[in-house]
This record gives structure tokens, sequence and C-alpha cells, in this order.
């Protein structure tokens, strides 16, 4: 359970909002919960403040210092698409019961060959594989790119999350701050805001107050309370 929380902790796929109830999840499945904070947690809900003082609790209860947190330098995971794609070539059989296995290998992968003699074989398997492996890596390369458009949106939200929490409001200067050195259109930085404009005031009119901003007359629903 611990290494899964430190996990759940290194991890940055989930919004502010899911991993504040994941996080109370695995609290509450610590050795020696505090019942008062899992029903202050329970009864308060989701705040940014809230979500760091969580975690804090969550990282005491499992005993979690900065050290085990620290990124581990690993080798880059092989995406799906390259393990589908990547062809090895079989070990073949010496003699005549590998040549048939060569012309079987070929005709499986529609594999166009001059000639029936092994080295024949050999070359056309091998420009078969390396052809399919560079599709492969380039495929993951998009797979990555995505990846890394997602990650972008998501900090992101987050940082509009912050702000708007704060009790600021999202003037343009600052959406353009948020928004440096990513790869995101105008159209879907524009619903990024509105998202997290969604998320702390609850849903609004597409005609209130500016696409990057928030209206003078919005409070925050806390406030409101």
């Amino acid at each position: 359970m611990r290494n899964q929380v430190i996990d759940f902790l290194r991890s940055t796929k989930n919004t502010p909002q899911q991993k504040y109830n994941l996080a109370l999840q695995f609290y509450m499945q610590a050795n020696t919960p505090n019942p008062g904070i899992i029903r202050f947690h329970n009864t308060a809900g989701y705040s940014p403040q809230r979500l760091k003082e969580l975690l804090y609790d969550l990282e005491q209860a499992f005993e979690i210092k900065p050290s085990d947190l620290a990124a581990k330098k690993i080798d880059a995971p092989i995406s799906e698409t390259l393990k589908s794609a990547v062809f090895e070539i079989p070990k073949w059989t010496k003699g005549a019961a590998g040549n048939k296995e060569r012309k079987a290998f070929c005709a499986e992968h529609g594999i166009f060959v001059f000639g029936g003699k092994n080295k024949d074989l050999d070359k056309a398997i091998a420009e078969f594989v390396k052809e399919k492996t560079e599709q492969a890596e380039e495929e993951s390369d998009e797979e990555s790119d995505l990846q890394r458009k997602a990650t972008e949106k998501e900090k992101a939200y987050d940082a509009c999350l912050k702000v708007l929490a704060s009790g600021q409001a999202l003037e343009p200067a600052i959406v353009a701050d948020i928004f440096t050195n990513t790869d995101t259109t105008k159209e879907e930085q524009e619903n990024i805001v509105k998202a997290a404009k969604n998320h702390i005031f609850g849903e609004t009119n597409d005609n209130d107050g500016d696409d990057l901003g928030v209206a003078e007359n919005e409070t925050p629903e806390a406030e409101k309370k």
C-alpha cells in the first residue's frame, strides 16, 4: 500500500479534485488514520489549501519522506503502439525446414520476395522489420506528443484554479503567463479557463464576463456561504 501511495503522490495525471478524493481514500486505509481528519475532509470538501493539508497528513500516515517522492531516473517506457508493432526476427531452423519457416513468415506478413533462397528471404524480412519498427517509432512519438499536450493542459487548468481560489481574477496578462510555452490554441485556452471558472463559481453563462477574465461581481461559492 505504501508504494501505491508514493506512486499516487508522484502522479500528475489527476485533477486537484480527483487527487483530493483519492488522497482521502488512501488516508482511510492507513494503519492508524485520525477519525477527526476523515470527518473534517468528508464534511469540508475540496479546496486547494485542504488538498495540501490532506497530502501532508497522507505522507505522515504512511511515513513517506521527501526523498521517497524524488523522481527516479528510469528508462522511458515503450509505448503500447511500439510494443505491438515491433517484430522480432525468429530463430530459423537449419536446412530446408528453415527455408520453409522463412517463406511461411513472409506469406503471413505479406512480404514480397524476389527469389526463394535463404539470403533473399532474410534480406526481405530484415527490410520489413526495419520499416515496421520505424513506423511504430513515429507513432510512438505522436503518442508522446499527445501525452505532453495533455499534461500541459492539466497544469494550466490547475494554475487557473489556484488563481481563482486565491480570489484573483484571471486577467489576460495572468492567462498569458499561465499558457506561456504551452502548445495550446486560443480556443483551448478559453475552454480551460472556462472549465476552471465553472469549477470555482459553478456553471456560468458564456456571455457573462470576458472569456479570459472573471466578472467583477462573481464571488466564489465558498465566499457566498
